[in-house]
Formats: C-alpha cells, sequence, structure tokens
C-alpha cells in the first residue's frame, strides 16, 4: 500500500529536477543580469549559536535564539525560521514561560505566512493572541493582531484585514508596528485599485523607515511603490524600482525580497511583450524559490511562466508549468495538514547544517588562536614600556595628591572661617533680635503702668472732685459719664499691652485652662504636657503671648481640617531654647501639594521674629507632628 505514495514522490522529484535544469539553461545562454543559486549562500550567526550552546539560563538562551529567528528571517531562510522557532516553542511550553511562547507563535505565524501556509500562519497568530493576553503582553498581542490581518489581506478579506489594522493602529505604542501598519494598510488600498490612498499609507511609511535605517522594509515599500506604477501604465518607473529593489536586496543579502523582485520583473517585460526577458527573469525567480522553497512565491513564478509560453507557443512547456502549480497546490494543502513531517525534514537539514558550521568553529578557533598570539607578542611589549612609565606616573600623581591636599585644606581653612563669621553675625543678629522684644516688653510695661497709675489716677481724683463740688450742676452727670469712659479705655488699653492673664496667672494653668475649654464642645482628646513646669512658667512674658498664640493657632487648624480623636501638646524648656511638640492622629495632608495655609504662615511668621525654626512632617491617612524649636 505504501508504493503509490513512495512512486508519487519519486515522479514529483524528477519532474522538480529536469524543470530547473531547463530554466537554469536557458538563464545560462540568455542573461547575467539574474543571479540564481545553487546553494543557500547565508552563513549562520556563529556567535549567536555559541550564546545559545553556552547559555547558563533559559532566559539567555531565549534571547539569543529569538535574535537568530531574526536574522534567518531578515535573509529570508524560513525554514530555519520555523525549525529555531518550534524547539524554542517547545521548551517555551515545558517550563510554561507564556511571554516567550506570546514571541516565538509570531515568529512561526510569519515562517508560515511567508512560506505560503495561510492556514497554518493563522493558527499560529490565535495560539499567540491567547499567549500575549496572558502574559499581558500587549507589543506581542498587536504583532498577532498586526498578522491576523495580513492573513485576511492575502485571502482577499480587505475589509476584515482594513478594521484589524486600524484597530491596531490606534492601541499600539511601537513607532516600527505603527510604521508597517501604514504599509499594510496601503497593500489594502492597493488591492482595491485605491491608488491614491495607497501611495499615501505607502510615502508615510517610507518616510519613517528611511530616518530609522530600516533598509529591508524601506525596499518592500518601493516594491509596492513600482506595483502602483505598473498598475498606473507606468512601465519604466515600475521596472525602475523592480531593478533597484533587486540589486539591493541582493547586495544585503535579502533573498526573499531579491526573488520577489526577479518575479515582478518578468511579469513586467511579459506586459510588454518582451517574452524571452521575460522568461529568462521568471526562469531565475523559480529557480531560487524552489532553493529556498518558497511554496507560494514558486506558484506566482510558475503562473507567470504559463503565460510566456503560451504567448511564445510552447504548450508544451506551458503544460508541465501548470502541471508543476498544480503539485505545489497539493503540496500546500498536504503540508498544511502534515505539518509534523516537515518539521523533522527541517530538523534533519538544520542540523547538516550546524555539523558545517562546527566545522567553521574550529576553523575559526585556529585562526583566533593564532590571532591571540600575535596579542601576547604586543602585550609583552606593552608591558616592558609600562614597567617604565608607571614609576613616572606614580611621582606625578604624588605630586599632583600633595597639590590637591593642600588645596583641599585651604578651602576648608576658608570654610571654616566663613562659618565662624556667619556664626558670630547670627548671634549678633539673635542678641540684637532678643533685646529688642526685651526692650518693646519694657516698654510696653512701662507704658501701661503710667496709663493705669498716672492718667488713670488722676481721672478718679477728678471724678472725686466733681463728685463733692458739682452733684448740682446740670452737666454733672454727662461729665462724669465721659470721664468713666475715658478710664476705662486707659485701663482696657493698658490690659492690651500686657494681657493680665500672663501676668496673674501661671503659663501652665492658663494653657490647661484654654484647652479644658475648648476641649468641653468638641470629642476630641488633648493632652498638654508642660516640663520642666517650673521652668515653663518663669518663660518671658512676651515668648508666653507667642506661644500661646501659636498654640491657638494649631488647635483651630486641627480642628477645621485634621478630623483627629487625638492631640498631644509637648511644651519642654531647655538651658537655651524652648521646644513645642504638636501632635494629631488625624487624616494628614500631602506636604508636597499642600506646603503652607494662611495658619501656617502666621506661625511662621511669628516664628521668624524671634529666629525659631518649624519641622512639618505628615502622611495621608497617618496623622501630622509639628516640631517647634525657639532660641532663648
Amino acid at each position: 500500500m505504501y508504493k503509490p505514495i513512495w512512486f508519487f514522490f519519486f515522479l514529483f522529484f524528477l519532474s522538480q529536477l529536469v524543470l530547473s535544469q531547463i530554466l537554469i539553461d536557458s538563464i545560462k545562454y540568455r542573461s547575467t543580469n539574474f543571479t540564481t543559486f545553487g546553494v543557500n549562500p547565508t552563513k549562520t550567526n556563529l556567535a549567536l549559536l555559541q550564546i545559545i550552546k553556552d547559555a547558563g539560563t533559559f532566559d539567555i538562551k531565549a534571547k539569543a535564539t529569538l535574535e537568530l529567528i531574526d536574522f534567518h528571517d531578515k535573509n529570508g531562510n524560513i525554514d530555519s525560521v520555523l525549525f529555531y522557532g518550534h524547539n524554542l516553542y517547545d521548551e517555551s511550553n515545558s517550563l510554561k514561560i507564556k511571554t516567550y511562547l506570546a514571541q516565538t507563535t509570531n515568529k512561526i505565524a510569519v515562517g508560515n505566512r511567508k512560506k505560503g501556509l495561510h492556514d497554518e500562519a493563522l493558527k499560529w497568530h490565535l495560539k499567540g493572541l491567547n499567549y500575549a493576553k496572558i502574559a499581558a503582553d500587549k507589543n506581542s498581542f498587536n504583532y498577532h493582531k498586526y498578522g491576523v490581518a495580513i492573513v485576511n489581506l492575502q485571502r482577499k478579506k480587505y475589509e476584515e484585514s482594513l478594521r484589524l489594522l486600524k484597530e491596531t493602529l490606534d492601541i499600539t505604542k511601537n513607532e516600527k508596528l505603527k510604521h508597517k501598519i501604514h504599509k499594510r494598510i496601503g497593500d489594502v488600498y492597493l488591492a482595491q485599485n485605491k491608488y491614491k490612498k495607497s501611495k499615501q499609507e505607502y510615502t508615510k511609511a517610507l518616510l519613517f523607515f528611511e530616518s530609522v535605517k530600516e533598509l529591508k522594509n524601506q525596499l518592500e515599500t518601493k516594491i509596492q511603490l513600482g506595483l502602483i506604477a505598473e498598475k498606473t501604465q507606468n512601465t519604466q518607473q515600475a521596472l525602475n524600482y523592480y531593478i533597484f529593489v533587486k540589486d539591493k536586496a541582493l547586495k544585503n543579502n535579502f533573498y526573499d525580497l531579491y526573488f520577489d523582485s526577479q518575479n515582478r520583473i518578468g511579469r513586467l517585460y511579459f506586459s510588454i511583450q518582451e517574452y524571452e526577458n521575460a522568461e529568462v527573469a521568471l526562469s531565475a525567480a523559480y529557480i531560487n524559490a524552489m532553493q529556498w522553497d518558497y511554496i507560494e512565491q514558486q506558484q506566482r513564478v510558475l503562473n507567470n511562466l504559463s503565460l510566456v509560453y503560451v504567448a511564445l507557443g510552447d504548450y508544451k512547456n506551458a503544460y508541465a508549468i501548470l502541471t508543476q502549480y498544480q503539485k505545489l497546490s497539493d503540496r500546500t494543502l498536504n503540508e498544511q495538514n502534515k505539518k509534523e513531517v516537515n518539521r523533522l525534514e527541517v530538523q534533519y537539514n538544520t542540523l547538516q547544517k550546524e555539523n558545517e558550521i562546527h566545522i567553521l568553529q574550529n576553523e575559526q578557533i585556529k585562526k583566533q588562536n593564532e590571532i591571540q598570539r600575535q596579542k601576547t607578542l604586543k602585550i609583552s611589549f606593552l608591558i616592558g614600556f609600562l614597567v617604565i612609565l608607571i614609576p613616572v606616573i606614580g611621582l606625578l600623581y604624588l605630586y599632583y595628591q600633595k597639590l590637591q591636599t593642600q588645596s583641599e585644606l585651604n578651602i576648608v581653612q576658608e570654610e571654616a572661617n566663613q562659618q565662624k563669621i556667619a556664626t558670630f553675625l547670627k548671634e549678633q543678629e539673635l542678641k540684637l533680635i532678643k533685646e529688642n522684644i526685651a526692650g518693646q516688653d519694657k516698654e510696653r510695661k512701662r507704658i501701661a503702668q503710667e496709663l493705669h497709675d498716672s492718667i488713670g489716677g488722676n481721672l478718679a481724683s477728678i471724678k472725686l472732685q466733681l463728685s463733692n463740688t458739682a452733684k448740682n450742676n446740670k452737666n454733672y452727670q454727662h461729665i462724669t459719664k465721659q470721664i468713666d469712659d475715658t478710664y476705662n479705655q486707659v485701663r482696657n488699653l493698658s490690659h492690651t499691652l500686657i494681657p493680665k492673664e500672663f501676668t496673674e496667672n501661671m503659663f501652665t494653668r492658663l494653657l490647661t485652662n484654654y484647652i479644658e475649654n475648648i476641649q468641653k464642645d468638641n470629642k476630641t482628646k488633648i493632652t498638654f504636657s508642660p516640663h520642666p513646669k517650673q521652668e515653663v512658667n518663669n518663660i518671658d512674658e512676651a515668648l508666653k503671648v507667642t506661644l500661646f498664640k501659636i498654640i491657638q493657632e494649631l488647635l483651630t487648624n486641627a480642628f477645621k481640617h485634621a478630623k483627629a480623636s487625638q492631640i498631644n501638646i509637648h511644651l519642654n524648656k531647655y538651658e537655651d531654647s524652648v521646644n513645642l511638640i504638636f501632635e494629631d492622629n488625624g487624616i494628614g495632608f500631602n506636604t508636597k501639594i499642600h506646603k503652607n495655609g494662611m495658619g501656617l504662615d502666621n506661625i511662621k511668621s511669628r516664628l521668624d521674629s524671634l529666629s525659631g525654626s518649624m519641622r512639618l512632617d505628615s502622611f495621608q491617612n497617618r496623622g501630622t507632628l509639628i516640631d517647634i524649636e525657639i532660641p532663648l
């Protein structure tokens, strides 16, 4: 039962061989403008293979493998792309690493798509979408969605393709992907014969690829601009585009793009009835597509070749070409159903290539050893030179270090002198401020006493004399009222200059009474802790007034904004300073956003006059701490 299958493969191989030989002879005698390859000229990236071989972790191996896949994709080696892609997929799947699964499925899908296996490409893109979603890998998700759009484009589902492309364009932040999408939108418009829109998209993509020096993407865009020229009957411009792309692609090893340009040149020659040139170009394209096993590219070339042979009246070759075309179509269906067979064949071929690579590596090792020997000689000469040079450098360094140390010492001395001057000026300023405050306080006491004793006493004496001598005077009551009003104003003014509460009561008692009064109408618990109590009561009266007003301001702010259930106030007297700590367990605030308010500004203004300082520490939902220190 197996004999017919083997017989079919034998006929298929024989027909491929005979047809290839016919086409090679045709090129040999007709043209030297198109290059064909008997073997794949790509030189594998040995450095990446070595990294993969020596990788100590899967992460290093996976990243190097992805780079190797990109290398083969750039050179059009789709079989290698699929081989390394499947290997990495299997390893990532066994380790359940979704991020690498998302990236690897995209590489496999792209390889199948370029080969012409659109069903396989779609399957891997759909798998990749699921992996990318689980891994929250937005970039891979967008690339897979972009790939599904391309498959729809190749299946001529233009509206669906355009919808997916525009959706992806709106959400991606990857600039390279954005302009790849612009190019593919141009492909959709071109397929719909909307040449103006198509050219706009291609131009936008081309400008970006030129700015970032993405040569292959530039050439892929230019070959599509050539197709617009061909479809709009601008044959010479189209030919110029195709030849430019062909030459650049060959020079830079973009073999898939080189085969595509050969096919397009052949098709263009056919359209202008230059059948012999068309046959040469298409024959070269077919041989190369066969060598790289580009199924879809082979089908395109064979279709164009059959038209050429019909035009030349060579119906025998035309029939042979169409027969071969049908076999490729059957193979496409077969390969999409029997992918595992293809993977094993690719693995076998890849292993053979890797054996060749190992031979090249051994030769390279020999060359590296020779290079290393020459380096050793050079290093020996260099060491001898350094033995002489190092002592000289050492002496120069010691001299430089001495100069540097002296310079730093001078800077330190200068800074110390400046600091002493600044400290002296600050002390003098503080002394003047204290003397000024003491003088103001003394003057207020004197004025208050003078108002109370002198002017108040005089007014009381005048009232007494009036009461003894002028009771029958009709203006007596009016004058007495004016004297009482004046006396009360003088008394109030004297009390305002130095409030009697601060002269008649202990300061700690005054603060305790104030806190108890405001606590009656408020649920917040307030504790006040003065230390040492007697020392706090002996603070200068002017400073007592300032501290009392600061505490009032802080409590007002806390009741208004903090929503606290507990407030702690600590007032400490040290030898040379007074320290006030105000702490609540309220909602706090962001000190970067709400740096100051009117209350805090008032407190800072009072502290500035006393050379005091304030430190504020607050976080949202963690309360507020205010630390105030005033020098004595």
